[in-house]
């Protein structure tokens, strides 16, 4: 932490966070810089491996590969036009029964998920 090089390494990416941050929220939809951010954690492995020598094994490889996958899902599918709903209108879909029974199902894999995880460790 007192090597200045490393200092300075991290003051321009915190600088850089801080700012490219800023001007990007302004610029561009929440849908679009989602894989922004995969897209670093991808290169941050990759370079890990490239210039620290971290192993980079089969489960580093499917995740990597998993996030690419959903980074580019979410450019190529998520800016969807819609037009703007009331509170009346939200309430409505909401409480279908199909948006019921979707989210009661996913809701029961996560606990079972979160139980399976937590009984595994």
């Amino acid at each position: 932490m007192r090597r200045p090089l490393w200092l300075l390494g991290f003051g321009i990416y915190i600088t850089s966070n801080i700012f490219s941050t800023i001007f990007q929220l302004d610029a561009l939809p929440i849908v679009i810089l989602a894989p922004l951010g995969a897209v670093s954690l991808i290169y941050n492995a990759l370079l890990a491996r490239l210039i620290l020598g971290d192993q980079f094994g089969k489960a580093a490889i499917a995740g990597t590969g998993l996030v690419a996958a959903g980074a580019v899902l979410i450019a190529v599918f998520g800016v969807v036009q819609e037009r703007e709903h009331s509170l009346d209108e939200l309430l409505r879909l909401f409480g279908r029964p199909a948006f019921i029974a979707f989210f009661s199902i996913e809701g029961f894999v996560i606990i079972v998920a979160l139980i399976t995880v937590r009984s595994a460790i």
